[in-house]
């Protein structure tokens, strides 16, 4: 009864019985990361200050991200060659030592090593979970799904639920450090990750096709330098595939500059402190949450050639909407209800119908578009492009923002948006013109598909 009514709320009760199985094991898995990695993410660079202070603790999560950075593309050639699960449980483990190692660590170089041990595991853990649902579903569901909506439909009420156990691992995780300590709730991380790790080893299993066999025959006759090159040579194998990635990649770098300079000093601006900041987001969460359960729906009427124009309307709608409340409204750093509700309303209407779009879109375009054999490999190039292009960006839109204020960083956010916009459209014009060729090749009697 529980399964049926899962089943009809995410959309997937006409898939066949495997596909159903598969998505239903994505839920369980994606929750469980959800709530066991969030119960300390309010406090752990806070605690890291506490033990080390502000300029080391900075130094900590440098060498984490450059970790990540190092790591990030490797980690999904080698989850294209042995296997999602084993790459699964390679992270956690590592993610169950970090937590567990927070107990015991005091110096600054007992933190770095943290650092590298967390860095390595967010590397590992990049995209494999999403590479083997996508995989898998593509290989079990067949015909039944052809224009992929009911799975961009199921993805989306899948992570909008998954909102709920990370605000509920924000909670806990606050209140269990109050009551007893910080270093209570890494040990209950990492007792969760132990438990994570084995549903992963008997859950993660790929279905078994013709297909699947023949692929499993490849792996063994291939090496891992084989798969290494799989993600930059698809990166390279066609314009539309170019222009596809690098599109993704300035997005997702976007909602990293809005999300780590911009977001919240707009809050601040307008609530004058950090209380307010957190209830402000709270409730953001909490609105867009039934929004973007509607959007799901919504979304089985549009087509994946929409993704373009959707990330160009959301660029303008949110980053001119945040401008015109910004010059309507002075900013003073203190409470200010015109300029909260102003910015409250536009993040709202904004990333709760068009931002929900987007993910939906990518993901349906990627499920199809991204060959199985490399796909770790591809979703994790797109982090190490964003972390390229993010290295000297980030810091330039800092040095914009403090000269010319959040107005100034807001506009070169809208660009690189527009500029994300223009080149997946191009995307879709190098596409067609592929496709064309493809056609008028295939009718003089040569056989195959393009990339």
């Amino acid at each position: 009864m529980m399964n049926n009514r899962f089943n009809n709320f995410i959309g997937i009760q006409t898939l066949p019985q495997e596909t159903q199985q598969i998505m239903r094991v994505y839920s369980l898995i994606h929750f469980l990361i959800s709530f066991s990695i969030h119960l300390s993410s309010t406090f752990l660079i806070l605690f890291a200050i506490d033990e080390i202070g502000f300029v080391q603790a900075g130094i900590m999560a440098s060498i984490m991200f450059t970790t990540q950075i190092l790591f990030d593309y490797p980690s999904g050639s080698l989850g294209d060659w042995i296997g999602q699960r084993w790459v699964l449980v390679l992270a956690y483990v590592s993610h169950g030592l970090g937590f567990l190692l927070l107990n015991f660590s005091q110096t600054f170089v007992d933190f770095l090593f943290i650092g590298i041990v967390i860095g390595f595991a967010n590397a590992q853990s990049s995209g494999a979970l999403e590479t083997w649902l996508d995989n898998n579903y593509q290989t079990s569901v067949g015909e039944v799904d052809k224009g992929r909506k009911l799975f961009g439909f199921s993805i989306s009420r899948i992570e909008s639920l998954g909102i709920l156990p990370a605000v509920v691992a924000f909670i806990l995780g606050g209140i269990l450090s109050s009551l007893f300590s910080r270093q209570f709730v890494f040990l209950l991380q990492a007792f969760l990750v132990i438990i994570l790790i084995f549903l992963i080893i008997i859950m993660i299993k790929d279905v078994q096709s013709t297909e699947k066999i023949e692929e499993m025959e490849k792996k063994s006759e291939s090496n891992f330098l084989s798969y290494l090159k799989g993600g930059i040579k698809y990166f390279f194998s066609s314009k539309s595939s170019f222009f596809l990635i690098l599109g993704l990649a300035l997005h997702d770098l976007v909602l990293q500059i809005f999300g780590t300079l911009l977001l919240l000093p707009l809050f601040f601006a307008y609530s004058g402190s950090d209380l307010l900041t957190s209830i402000m987001r709270t409730i953001i969460w909490l609105v867009i949450f039934p929004l973007n359960i509607y959007m799901a729906g919504v979304s089985k009427k549009l087509s994946n050639n929409k993704l373009s124009l959707t990330i160009g309307f959301h660029g303008i709608f949110l980053f001119v909407g945040w401008i015109l409340v910004i010059l309507s409204v002075p900013i003073e750093n203190s409470f200010n209800i015109v300029g909260l509700l102003g910015i409250m309303i536009v993040a709202v209407s904004v990333n709760g119908t068009l931002l929900a779009l987007i993910s939906i879109l990518r993901r349906r375009i990627l499920l199809d578009d991204v060959p199985t054999e490399n796909r770790n490999s591809v979703y994790s190039l797109i982090p190490t492009i964003v972390a390229i292009f993010g290295i000297p960006i980030i810091p330039f839109v800092g040095l914009i923002t403090e000269i010319y204020g959040l107005v100034g960083g807001i506009l070169i956010a809208l660009l690189i948006t527009l500029g994300s916009s223009f080149f997946i459209f191009s995307s879709f014009i190098f596409k067609a013109s592929e496709l064309k060729k493809w056609k008028n090749v295939n009718n003089k009697g040569s056989f195959g598909t393009p990339n």
